[in-house]
């Protein structure tokens, strides 16, 4: 019966996701080739995408969304350790990028460049950070998480972290957003809240945007003191973002090098955080189930219960011919 219940909870997210991935691909098709949408509605669209898949979805399962999703409270003595976990994702995130530009292309750099020019500081706070940590986080470790989380979270917290990375469409970007999404997932298991993962998602994206604003301050006054000083070279930051943009494989390479070392130590360090956060909100159990020999015939029947329908490797396959698509073109 249990069994059943956790088949039925899985089909149903497969299928949720199937449809949303479907729709945003008929969105991101459309607006490349015939509306062309830039700016504020490039994003805007996305995320009204995701509240109405997600308002669908609960209603039409009639669930209640703020039961399914866990959105509670959690210790307020582990939300200062979730906001750390948010900064120590940069060392890591730069790494796999790094590595991944060996192959691929940055897409979802030419954008930050452009919003961050474009608009004031606090809307482009709203459009990287706030937007997402709140859409994204409904779609994966809202709706995707619970659904398949029936008594197997590691495999919940893995096809979360999956789904995560494919439906951002491009190869550069799924090489670090799997990882994000796994940390996220698991913050979500070890606090038992969904606002564990919306929080590390708006430091690391609220982060990156005030870096991309802080940036060509920084350079300006750094060619302020150069000039005062004649010692040194006048930064451009119209021609160093353009150097990044065409670094050559070789470069990337030394790149991933440089980071490596620095992302295992965050890696370490997260990991760390990551137990102690169960452990303050009571939920250290959840990484014994895994390991303890006392919990050895419950993960053997959880091992029964299917994970990947149709509907999901539909899903994932299309995220797979759409990134094909934007690393041609």
């Amino acid at each position: 019966m249990e069994q059943d219940k956790a088949a039925r909870s899985i089909k149903r997210g497969s299928l949720y996701f199937m449809l949303f991935i479907i729709a945003f691909t008929i969105l991101d098709l459309a607006s490349g080739l015939f509306f062309h949408f830039k700016g504020v509605l490039s994003v805007l669209l996305p995320e009204v995408l995701i509240w109405i898949a997600a308002i669908l979805f609960f209603s039409i399962n009639k669930i209640n969304p703020l039961q399914f999703m866990r959105v509670k409270r959690f210790h307020i003595g582990s939300a200062f350790l979730v906001v750390f976990i948010g900064i120590l994702l940069f060392p890591v995130t730069s790494f796999f990028s790094a590595l991944s530009m060996i192959f691929f292309t940055n897409e979802i750099s030419t954008t930050m460049y452009t919003l961050s020019g474009s608009y004031p500081y606090p809307v482009a706070l709203l459009l990287v950070a706030l937007l997402p940590a709140l859409g994204e986080e409904i779609t994966c470790r809202g709706i995707v998480l619970n659904s398949f989380d029936t008594g197997r979270p590691i495999k919940a917290i893995l096809v979360s972290a999956l789904a995560f990375g494919a439906f951002h469409m491009n190869f550069n970007q799924f090489s670090y957003a799997f990882v994000i999404g796994l940390i996220m997932a698991l913050a979500v298991e070890a606090t038992d809240s969904i606002w564990s993962s919306v929080i590390i998602h708006f430091v690391f994206n609220g982060t990156s945007t005030t870096f991309l604003y802080l940036m060509p301050k920084f350079i300006e006054f750094y060619n302020k003191l150069v000039g005062e000083s004649g010692a040194g070279e006048v930064m451009d930051y119209t021609e160093l973002l353009n150097q990044t943009g065409s670094a050559t494989p070789l470069q990337m390479l030394g790149a991933a090098a440089v980071y490596l070392i620095p992302a295992m130590i965050c890696l370490v360090l997260i990991g760390l955080l990551l137990y102690a956060i169960a452990c303050i909100n009571n939920r250290e159990s959840l990484f014994s189930f895994w390991v303890s020999g006392k919990y050895k015939e419950e993960r053997r029947q959880l091992k029964k219960i299917r994970t990947f329908y149709p509907t999901m490797i539909i899903a994932l396959v299309l995220c797979l011919l759409m990134a094909v698509l934007v690393q041609i073109l």
